[in-house]
């Protein structure tokens, strides 16, 4: 839902300020506590819309990423 979206934002924004060079999804999945099941839909839903970017196995910033 969308609670769920804007906390992905968030996590995203975080990881991103913290690594530049992106995050992958087990980093992700440490940060929330979330299992791989669950985060990674929700990941891809970042990536669709432009939040993130999916270079190989990390995520880099998107053009809609909000900045921090």
């Amino acid at each position: 839902g969308q609670v769920a979206e804007r906390l992905g934002i968030a996590v995203a924004a975080d990881l991103l300020v913290a690594s530049p060079e992106g995050f992958t999804v087990a980093q992700f999945r440490d940060v929330t506590g979330a299992s791989r099941k669950y985060v990674l839909p929700l990941v891809t839903e970042l990536d669709s819309r432009g939040v993130t970017r999916r270079r190989d196995d990390v995520r880099i910033a998107g053009p809609r990423l909000p900045a921090r």
